[in-house]
């Protein structure tokens, strides 16, 4: 299953980019063709004589004890056969692993190759890619000191190596495998042979995956010419070969030969009365994109309406109709049919959202993510065009405003709901509750000890539990609540609007120098009680160079947050974020009060609150403004029910070691490398709010000095979540461009990059454990196993807590996303390096409204950032910290 959902969804990516769809199919066909030993098994019978049979072998397995080795062979081939038949992947991999044992125990090399890749494979498109990379090693093991191997079985194992790496996205290995096998074909085989022609396609694909395309179509056009000299014409390999040339020259924009190849293809399946066949549409559709290219509109839409109907006939939702349905919307558009092309993106969002629901319910997160990147291209030029469509009843804004419902952080609302549901399950999930603390602490011990290999084996095992746990029905439980735009709508009050802001896919190429100036990267999409609008707002050239070339510093952020139009003077950064977001929403906010938003992008680093809108009023003077990770919590406020428990615990005024050269062997490992500076003004604020909450019946503990190491923490944590949780201590996020410490850089994982500095952190900082094994660092994935269920309020009273990773549709990987997992309601963070004093006035003043005042937390830090403002003036002092729920 999850292979054929990869095949379909990324085909997705025709028109832009080479189709990974077309790398698997080739992949397919290597197996069979270039390997030759890895044949696949072709059932010759239906389900129910499938049925019958297995009952029959079962039968023979009860009753005779099978000894014979030709006989239990043919016996569990059989039963192989069967399974393929009736496509019960359970079974498929039970045969094939008992098929693969007994080859290792004959000791028959090209046998044992011949059914081991073909388990390899099994596992590799069945997705457990931990079981894979076992078994391809314990081939490549068995069979090199193997005394009959030789070229031909390196050959064999540098192909498996090379799909293997392609199917884990490491490009740059797989390329070298694929080059070593060609360099190997050409050894062995004649230059005219079918097994050099796929080595030669193999680079091509790799080339292509890596982008390098004039080398890709280089090596594929060598492949196809040795190819077509041996197998005919109307062969599908030679087809396929064919489509990828078409693929690779439509990407090199060689419009004309695009249009050669995908015609060819096109040509030879309607000869063969193949209308019907994948193969043919894809073509087509490739073909329909060349003519619109080539300004051909007319051509492009006859085609995309020929093939329309046949792929609609077929029912559920699928890739390619998405892929057909929006291209015909564009086409449509185009070729001035504008009423034609609104209603073919209604269509196409209609049917992406039934085909994203469905998809839910069987990929992972990483999976779902990847697999709906493509798709994400095709919403974006639905959203595009919504902004331009002069049709009456345009439905396109409120459709589009349900995608966003239905999949910004989809990925989080999962792992909480997941997450939630085995910490409170009562016996039904104790065994995996157990399992999930397990693989939880072992992932925590794998990033302490820093070791690739054993982060990357624990993360894999997280990983399979994670689909197990989809299996059990954790998603189709979170399907059967989806959120509507009219559930939005239904709790919105007359004076307050919900806002999605949507960045419009980056494969458009809607940011480089070249682009049009009325085409906006960055969309607003605002609820009212009864309607839904499309605003566009911004060209993300305008802003992201400001942010890649800040450090966040005081100068950038208050000359930022100042409206340029009252003759302040700016150090050249000539941004005008009023102009920018606010300006084009204010005709849509006469008579309100309250703003719910879901930032997305670049907006995820701006402090909406702080914007100016005149000489006296900043935006959030104005309006109530509370920024979410999706506007869907919008619904939470008639749902949630904080605990009655007082307590807190207050992390603060800690001791971070190294601040003083204890022994010259040790000063000399720390040389000129970077420490946190102690934060006095921290052990004072922690103070301070812990004698306001004392006062107000709290049972506070504090973790202060030396005592506040990673130990201290989690003792204190595992005897239950606090109802607040404060941290006054560095926060980082560090950047993949970012040299300040390379042991985090060269982390992946976007959540061990984002932390927080505990006391000794400097020792970790620097790769030096304690006697516990702990870094002293408190990294965001580490915070994904705490239990905060109970936590209403946790807060980052710490620099850039708030930053991270950004994803399109997950938000930002770090602190925040973290804390959410793990189960807190409210989150208040920072964007930038808040000055040390200005911070502890502005905790002291939050605390005073929530616990003098009484005041709920939203609305208590609405209160303090106008009061800190009236102090501070400058956003750099006041505007720092946000608060998420």
């Amino acid at each position: 299953m999850f292979l054929v959902l990869r095949l379909y969804t990324n085909f997705n990516s025709i028109i832009v980019k080479y189709s990974t769809l077309l790398y698997l199919i080739i992949f397919l066909f290597c197996k069979i063709f270039c390997f030759g030993q890895n044949e696949v098994i072709i059932p010759n019978c239906d389900k129910l004589e499938a049925i019958e049979c297995l009952r029959f072998l079962d039968s023979i397995e009860l009753q005779i004890p099978i000894e014979n080795d030709s006989l239990f062979h043919s016996w569990n081939t059989q039963k192989l056969n069967a399974a393929y038949t009736l496509g019960d992947t359970r079974l498929i991999g039970q045969q094939e692993k008992i098929l693969t044992d007994y080859y290792y125990k004959k000791d028959l090399l090209k046998d044992l190759i011949k059914v081991s890749t073909r388990y390899i494979y099994f596992l590799m498109d069945s997705g457990d890619i931990v079981s894979c990379e076992k078994e391809l090693r314990s081939l490549e093991k068995e069979i090199t000191k193997h005394p009959d191997f030789g070229n031909q079985e390196e050959y064999y194992l540098s192909s498996v190596w090379g799909n293997f790496y392609e199917e884990i996205q490491n490009h740059e290995e797989s390329l070298k495998k694929r080059i070593f096998q060609l360099n190997l074909a050409k050894k062995l085989y004649p230059s005219n042979s079918l097994e050099v022609a796929h080595a030669y396609t193999n680079v091509g694909i790799t080339y292509s995956t890596l982008g390098v395309l004039e080398k890709a179509v280089e090596y594929q056009q060598i492949g196809y010419s040795i190819s077509s000299q041996i197998v005919p014409d109307t062969d599908y390999s030679i087809l396929l070969d064919l489509y990828n040339l078409g693929a690779l020259n439509y990407r090199l924009e060689n419009n004309e030969k695009a249009l050669e190849y995908f015609s060819k293809v096109t040509k030879t399946l309607e000869k063969q009365n193949d209308k019907s066949s994948l193969m043919y549409k894809f073509a087509c559709n490739g073909l329909g994109g060349t003519l619109n290219r080539l300004e051909r509109y007319e051509d492009a839409y006859n085609i995309y309406n020929n093939i329309i109907a046949d792929i609609d006939s077929i029912g559920i939702a699928s890739p390619l109709e998405l892929l057909v349905r929006a291209n015909l919307g564009v086409t449509s558009n185009n070729f001035g049919k504008i009423n034609l092309a609104h209603d073919e993106f209604v269509k196409f969002l209609k049917k992406y959202i039934q085909f994203f629901k469905y998809n839910t319910e069987i990929l992972t997160q990483d999976e779902l993510i990847n697999s709906f990147k493509d798709l994400e291209r095709d919403v974006s030029r639905a959203a595009l065009f919504c902004l331009n469509a002069n049709v009456s009843n345009n439905k396109l804004p409120s459709l589009i405003y349900e995608v966003l419902l239905m999949e910004k952080g989809y990925g989080l609302e999962r792992e909480i709901k997941i997450n939630k549901t085995l910490k409170n399950s009562s016996g039904k999930f104790n065994d995996k509750y157990r399992n999930w603390k397990e693989l939880r602490v072992n992932l925590k011990n794998a990033y302490d000890s820093k070791l690739a290999d054993e982060i990357e084996i624990a993360e894999n095992k997280f990983e399979e539990l994670n689909k197990e746990l989809l299996v059990l029905g954790f998603s189709k439980e979170m399907n059967d609540s989806w959120v509507k735009v009219k559930d939005i709508q239904d709790h919105l009050l007359e004076d307050e609007v919900a806002i999605e802001f949507y960045k419009v896919s980056e494969e458009l190429n809607f940011t480089n120098a070249n682009a049009d100036e009325n085409v906006k990267s960055y969309i607003a999409f605002l609820a009212k009680k009864n309607e839904v609008f499309a605003i566009p707002l911004f060209n993300e050239e305008q802003i992201i160079n400001a942010f890649k070339n800040s450090d966040r510093k005081a100068i950038f952020v208050n000359n930022l947050y100042t409206n340029v139009d009252r003759g302040v003077i700016t150090d050249g950064l000539d941004i005008n974020l009023y102009n920018l977001i606010v300006a084009p929403l204010l005709p849509h906010l006469d008579n309100v009060k309250t703003i719910y938003y879901s930032p997305e992008g670049l907006l995820h680093r701006i402090n909406f609150a702080a914007i100016n809108i005149n000489e006296e009023h900043v935006f959030g003077d104005i309006y109530n403004v509370h920024l979410m990770g999706s506007t869907r919590n919008i619904l939470e406020k008639v749902q949630y029910n904080p605990s009655l428990e007082k307590d807190a615990v207050l992390v603060g005024g800690l001791d971070f070691g190294l601040e003083e050269i204890i022994s010259n062997d040790l000063e000399s490992r720390i040389k000129e490398v970077f420490t946190w500076k102690n934060l006095s003004n921290t052990y004072r604020e922690v103070e301070e709010i812990k004698n306001s909450l004392e006062m107000n019946n709290y049972e506070v503990e504090t973790l202060k000095g030396d005592q506040g190491k990673e130990h201290d923490f989690y003792s204190v944590i595992q005897h239950g979540a606090p109802k607040i949780l404060h941290f006054a201590t560095h926060g980082f996020f560090i950047g993949d461009a970012d040299s300040t410490n390379t042991q985090f850089v060269n982390i992946k994982n976007p959540m061990m990059r984002s932390g927080l500095i505990l006391s000794n952190g400097n020792f970790g900082w620097n790769g030096i454990n304690d006697d516990y094994g702990e870094d002293n660092i408190l990294m965001a994935e580490e915070i994904l196993g705490l239990d905060l269920s109970d936590t209403e309020l946790v807060v980052l009273s710490a620099c850039e807590s708030g930053l991270g990773d950004i994803s399109n549709l997950e938000g930002v990987f770090g602190l925040q996303r973290a804390f959410k997992i793990a189960g807190a309601r409210y989150i208040i963070m920072s964007l930038w390096k808040v000055p040390d004093r200005q911070t502890r006035e502005f905790m002291k003043t939050l605390y005073k409204n929530i616990l003098g005042e009484k005041l709920a937390i939203k609305d208590a830090f609405i209160k303090t950032q106008r009061e800190m403002k009236e102090r501070f003036i400058d956003p750099y002092s006041w505007a720092g910290f946000v608060l998420i729920e």
